[in-house]
């Protein structure tokens, strides 16, 4: 007899890690056909508590370390397109963004309560943040040019499994951000770090540690 990790009143534990596919959106439609965003492939790591609402809904929170790296490609201004050596969009700026993350999800537990469905916000507080000019291969701070956090939505499905006695979830999580991450459109980086908003694809493997569930 395996001891639930979903009911009312109890509390939930976790570690979890994971990977962040993460793709920058321009948010200005006027520049949609000037810049373009390549995707990269990062890594997570972190806490989860959770309290048990109803049988079937928890209240989920998170902390974690989440790196978010992009590249921007802007227009060739010496684009030939008789010229097949010739790119239309060339790499001018990488970004790499380290947060502290604090996801805040209601999650719903279906019947059978091996399937788990999500939806909340996440709040990411800027640690650390670095950017290189990829033409001149010059590193520069982004301190000044990044707000120091971001806003998403998050919708989340996942699906609990056990191994011997142990609870584990497997998430597949979509997240989108709310706000422009750059500080001011009037910036020395103006020209390689375009208006953008975060759009993230994760997975997360929890370690789910029971605490006080009833059966």
């Amino acid at each position: 007899m395996f001891l639930s990790p979903y009911a009312q009143h109890s509390s939930n534990w976790g570690v979890f890690a994971g990977s962040v596919s993460s793709k920058f959106a321009g948010d200005q439609a006027n520049s949609a056909d000037e810049v373009r965003f390549n995707i990269h492939h990062t890594y997570q790591a972190g806490l989860m508590y959770e309290y048990g609402l109803k049988e079937d809904v928890l209240l989920n929170a998170q902390l974690a370390y989440k790196k978010i790296e992009g590249t921007v490609l802007t227009e060739n201004k010496n684009y030939d397109p008789e010229d097949e050596n010739s790119d239309k969009f060339i790499k001018t700026t990488e970004v790499k963004l380290h947060y502290l993350s604090l996801p805040v999800y209601f999650k719903i537990i279906s019947d059978n309560g091996n399937w788990q469905y999500s939806v909340g916000l996440i709040y990411d507080y800027l640690v650390h943040s670095n950017g290189r000019n990829l033409q001149t291969n010059q590193s520069q701070s982004l301190v000044h040019y990044i707000r120091n956090f971001n806003l998403s939505a998050s919708v989340s499905l996942g699906y609990k499994f056990h191994i011997k006695k142990q609870f584990f979830t497997l998430d597949l999580v979509y997240s989108q951000g709310v706000i422009n991450l750059a500080e001011s459109t009037t910036s020395a980086l103006q020209d390689e770090l375009p208006r953008l908003k975060t759009s993230t694809a994760e997975t997360r493997f929890t370690w789910v540690i029971p605490f006080n569930s009833e059966q």
